[in-house]
Order: C-alpha cells, then sequence, then structure tokens
C-alpha cells in the first residue's frame, strides 16, 4: 500500500525543485521507495536502481548513502552473473552465452567500484571474471590476463592494510596474473618477458612470505625455473615438499 500510494507522486520532479522545502521530503520518500523495492525482492531492482540514481542527481544529503546502495546492488550482480557464466561452461552451454555473462559481469564490477565501500571484493571479482574471459577468448587472453593483473594489483594495494591471509591471496592472483599474461603474450618479446616474470616473482615472494601454502610455493618455483633461475626454484620446491 504504502508502495502505491508513493507512486502516484512524481518523486523525481518534486525532488529536484530547488530550495523547496517539498524536495526533502520528495528524497525521503525516494529513498523509502529504494527500501520497499529491495524488500519486495530481486524483480524489483531496476525499480530501485532508477530511483537511486535520482536521489543521487537530486538529494545531495542522501547522495553517499545512495551511491554505496548502488554499488552494492551492482556488486551483487557481478557475482551472480559470474557465477552463471562458470554455470554455463560446465553445463556445455554455447560459448557466446558464457561470453556475454562474463562480459556483464565486467560491467557491473566496473559499477560496483564506484564506491569504496565494496571496492576490495568488486576489485578481486572483476579480476576472477577476467581470468574466465580469458579461458573463454583465448584470442583475447592476454588482453584479459591484462585487466586481471590491473584489477588484483588494485585489491592488493587495498588489502595491505587487511590480514595477510587475505593479501596473501591477493599476492598470488596477481603473480599468477603476471605469469599468465607473460605466456599470452604474441609475438615474443624477451625483455617484456622478463619484465612480467620478474613482477610475478616479486608478487609470489611476498605472498610465501606472508603466508606459505604448498600451492603458492609451487606456483614461485615455476616463476623461478621461466626465469632462469634454477637455484632458487629447486630451493622453494624444496620448501614446499618439507
Amino acid at each position: 500500500a504504502a508502495a502505491e500510494a508513493l507512486a502516484t507522486q512524481d518523486l523525481a520532479a518534486l525532488a529536484a525543485r530547488p530550495d523547496d522545502p517539498v524536495a526533502t521530503i520528495a528524497c525521503q520518500a525516494l529513498d523509502l521507495n529504494v527500501q520497499i523495492s529491495q524488500l519486495l525482492g530481486a524483480e524489483h531492482e531496476y525499480a530501485a536502481v532508477t530511483d537511486l540514481r535520482q536521489i543521487i542527481r537530486s538529494c545531495p544529503s542522501l547522495a553517499a548513502s545512495a551511491t554505496n546502495t548502488l554499488a552494492k546492488i551492482a556488486y551483487n550482480r557481478g557475482e551472480q552473473l559470474r557465477k552463471s557464466m562458470a554455470d554455463s561452461s560446465t553445463a556445455g552451454a554455447p560459448r557466446s552465452e558464457s561470453l556475454a555473462l562474463g562480459v556483464s559481469a565486467v560491467s557491473s564490477y566496473h559499477e560496483a567500484l564506484r564506491s569504496d565501500s565494496v571496492s576490495l571484493a568488486a576489485y578481486r571479482g572483476l579480476g576472477a571474471a577476467q581470468l574466465a574471459l580469458a579461458a573463454l577468448e583465448p584470442g583475447k587472453a592476454a588482453e584479459h590476463f591484462g585487466a586481471a593483473r590491473d584489477a588484483f594489483d588494485a585489491a592488493q594495494k587495498i588489502s595491505a592494510s587487511t590480514p595477510d591471509d587475505a593479501h596473501a591471496e591477493d599476492l598470488e592472483q596477481l603473480g599468477v596474473s603476471y605469469l599468465s599474461l607473460a605466456g599470452a603474450k604474441r609475438p615474443v618479446d624477451a625483455l617484456e618477458q622478463e619484465s612480467l616474470i620478474g613482477a610475478a616473482i616479486r608478487a609470489l615472494v611476498k605472498s610465501t612470505s606472508l603466508a606459505p601454502t604448498y600451492d603458492r610455493q609451487m606456483i614461485l618455483g615455476e616463476a623461478y625455473e621461466l626465469a632462469g633461475r634454477y637455484t632458487e626454484a629447486e630451493d622453494i620446491y624444496r620448501s614446499a615438499l618439507a
């Protein structure tokens, strides 16, 4: 009933009226509309997003909160789309369907980055989506690996102040992205390969120092081998197997 009553008013127009007490009430009504839409479920997400965008445009006192809410909606949508992409690939759906879901997930994660409240999670999701897209589009693998590297680099900068395990995971994903990018670059440029592998090693060394695991040490050993640093590779392999 409340939603129906509010729907009879042109709240967007009322909220946009400058220096008018009615605008304040209209902004509060828009905010209430958002809460109602969210309570009604996912099928009302479009209405919530429309009202949130209007709040950001017309209601300065509520804009920051609306921006955070909009970012959370975008992040959750990105997570759902990424899961759907993985499920469709597993189920043997047409590659074009999985790609479309992945591209939509990437778009949603970028929307989520408008707010610091979910930026760390959004960068992680973005990096994971780009890695999945690289597998689906081998011809564009270098492009996707590069985007994944950028996302995980941004994530590890934010997570530097979080517990070691979480930061180590971001650094591991950064290192893996560098290694994947080095393997996908065509034509091969020796200096660029050396630079990418070196960057991977630096990230993986930090990761294993913070939270050593068998898998991380094995990946670091592989990176050392790619760099021709065989003694260090043997040492880290021994450490992993100890």
